[in-house]
């Protein structure tokens, strides 16, 4: 990476947003890092881990104007923009006839998606001057779509649909998009968020050996490093897509025939599944302050 790209990124106090960000500066990159007011100290810690204590600045980018803000204010301080990595996301486990399931959505389409927006319109200008590159951070289930995560699902088929829609227009500008797909990561978000019972009834089945009876998730939680390292390889060469682990690849080639295999897998675990999360406090995996 060229010693004088300069890199911001949302949603970068801890978790995947943090570990990039300080990845991206061992690299050489001059980083500045955005995060909530709630989460200050930690933006700070990462912020000096990348080199400077100074390069970093406190939003919650379900406010268009502060994101603005803050994306003005990166700038200023960094001389120029060139990646923008937005980042900041939200999850939580939710179904459909929940008695909270609307209030979920709004949220959760609130931060992913919203703040998503708010941070492509307020990072346009800047990419647009020095030819700059874009990450959109989606999900493979943006494309699969597992039960009890419709708000999670639908905010990031929202952003890749928006991503895909910039891409056209910004390419005109000097502007180029990438789109990072991921599956479970072994980060806060997963271990926090997904980690529940009803998650856990779905996900695992019960392997005989021996006698003794094993319980196995279908899909292992895959190790966040590569991930990184993937988005650092996105950024250098400007990729337009990246994934891990690498079976998502293959999914992404054909997710309506992965999502009618999950549709059989999930059928007679749902009823069970679906009475654990009525029941169930699925937290959210980042708290937030109020709406702004």
């Amino acid at each position: 990476m060229s010693k004088t790209e300069k890199v911001v990124i949302t949603g970068a106090s801890r978790g995947l947003g943090a570990l990039t960000a300080k990845e991206i500066a061992r690299e050489g990159a001059h980083v500045f890092v955005i995060g909530l007011a709630s989460e200050v100290d930690e933006l700070k810690q990462v912020a000096s881990d990348c080199g400077d204590p100074h390069a970093w600045a406190v939003c919650d980018v379900r406010d268009e104007v502060a994101v603005h803000v803050a994306m003005d204010s990166a700038a200023e301080h960094l001389g120029h923009i060139d990646v923008v990595i937005a980042n900041a996301g939200v999850a939580s486990q939710a179904v459909i006839s929940g008695s909270d399931y609307v209030s979920k959505l709004k949220l959760t389409m609130d931060v992913n998606f919203w703040g998503a927006v708010y941070t492509a319109r307020a990072a346009w200008p800047h990419l647009a001057k020095s030819s700059g590159y874009i990450l959109f951070m989606s999900s493979l289930a943006g494309l699969v779509n597992p039960p009890m995560l419709s708000t999670y699902n639908a905010s990031k088929a929202a952003i890749r649909a928006f991503a895909e829609t910039y891409r056209l227009e910004g390419k005109a500008f000097g502007i180029d998009v990438g789109i990072g797909t991921f599956s479970e990561l072994n980060t806060d978000m997963t271990n926090r968020g997904f980690a529940t019972k009803a998650g856990e009834h779905l996900l695992s089945i019960k392997v005989k050996v021996g006698g003794k009876v094993y319980t196995r998730r279908v899909l292992p939680v895959a190790e966040v490093e590569p991930a990184i390292k993937a988005i650092v390889r996105a950024i250098n060469h400007r990729y337009r897509h990246i994934h891990w682990p690498r079976r998502v690849f293959l999914m992404r080639m054909a997710p309506w025939f992965i999502q009618r295999v999950v549709e059989q897998f999930i059928k007679p675990r749902m009823h069970r599944a679906h009475s654990l999360a009525l029941v169930e406090d699925g937290p959210l995996t980042t708290e937030l302050p109020p709406t702004p």
